[in-house]
Parts: C-alpha cells; structure tokens; sequence
C-alpha cells in the first residue's frame, strides 16, 4: 500500500461530519488510535484504513495519494448527509434485538403517516393499528 496522506484522512472524516470519537467507535477504535493515525504516530493497518475508506465514503485510492478523485470514477453516491454518517455510525454500534426495536418503531411511525414500510422485511414486526379512535 502506499503511503497514507494523512491530511485527506483527516479532512474526508471531516467532510463526513464524524468526529474522531465517533469514526473511532463507527469502526471499533478508540479516539486516540484515530488521532495517532492521523498524525502520523501510528500506521493503521490496511482493514483499519479500508473501514475509515467506507465511512468516509472515499476510495483507498484517494487516501493513499493515488488519485485526486475522492470517488473511483463511476462510483455512486451511498451517503449524501453529515447525519448520515452519523446515523449509520450509531446503527452499526447497536445489537440485533435494538435494531429490530428501531425498526419496528419507525416501521409504526412511518404506518401512522400512512408511508409504507418498505424498509422493513422482518415479519415479526408489530402491525400498525387502524384504529381511527
């Protein structure tokens, strides 16, 4: 692997709108790791900076200095937000059973706005009432 550009590290999480704290815990590291990465005092090994590459949303091309395109060419955009990155840090921290809470509850809202719960396709997910009351 190349060398890291340290500062496309730093600048693509902010970019992201995570702090070191939440890209550390988005990919199981401590804030302290993520800050010695970015400045130098430690070489994070290549799963450390693929994972930071996907929850920057930036090719290992563009942190390593290879390209000056953040995306490989052709490549779609999968988070557009600040809060989505945040949100998706958040969900990967969370158990099967809390996910299946979450969804659930968003699963009734969306019901209760009559959207469909496209996004849900567990099938022991609770049923919105038609309660009119």
């Amino acid at each position: 692997m190349s060398e890291l550009d340290r500062q496309r590290l730093k600048e693509a999480r902010k970019a992201a709108g995570l702090t070191q704290d939440e890209a550390g815990a988005a990919i199981g590291a401590s804030r302290s790791f993520l800050s010695d990465i970015e400045q130098g005092k430690k070489t994070g090994s290549l799963s450390t900076v693929a994972a930071l590459a996907k929850l920057y949303d930036v090719s290992l091309d563009f942190l390593c200095g290879l390209s000056s395109l953040p995306k490989r060419q052709g490549q779609q955009d999968s988070i557009h937000q600040p809060d989505e990155v945040r949100l998706l840090a958040i969900w990967r921290k969370l158990d099967e059973a809390e996910r299946l809470s979450i969804m659930s509850d968003l699963a009734l809202r969306l019901a209760s706005f009559g959207q469909s719960a496209v996004i849900i396709s567990h099938d022991k997910l609770p049923k919105a009432s038609s309660d009119n009351g």
